[in-house]
């Protein structure tokens, strides 16, 4: 480009074509294909194992992704952290833990607060193949 006489900077090349590439992206949403939703029921859609949603729950899901990066990376992260949960896979935690905090998600944020409040006991769930889920039903029974 510059041989063709640009004068500007890279930087100002990348900044034009990420917008290019987010104009991109709209363009091929569907906006009203994911108006249908509630707060909750798209939460549902991002915490449920994607092998057992149905074709159009699918097509949505990946619409809310396609619709927004930050909807992207918040799926990615809340499927990394319920492999864990289902892997057992414990000492992952810290590094999931350093994403979520370097990441500009609040309410992930604010869940690995949480989590951070009591890592220890987090750890172990992750961990231990035992469970006090017989006793939690008792004492709530």
């Amino acid at each position: 480009m510059k041989a063709q006489g640009y004068t500007g900077t890279e930087r100002s090349v990348y900044r034009y074509l990420e917008t290019l590439k987010q104009a991109e992206v709209r363009a091929s949403v569907n906006p009203a294909r994911i108006r249908k939703y509630s707060a909750n029921t798209a939460v549902w859609l991002f915490v449920r194992d994607p092998d057992t949603l149905d074709e159009v729950e699918r097509e949505d899901l990946a619409t809310f992704c396609q619709a927004s990066a930050t909807l992207k990376r918040a799926y990615s992260l809340i499927q990394d952290f319920l492999n864990m949960v289902h892997t057992r896979e414990g000492e992952r935690l810290d590094t999931w833990l350093t994403t979520i905090t370097e990441s500009d998600l609040a309410e992930l944020q604010s869940f690995a607060s949480g989590v951070e409040k009591d890592k220890a006991a987090v750890r172990a769930g992750l961990t231990w193949p035992i469970n006090n889920g017989m006793v939690e039903g008792f004492v709530t029974k």
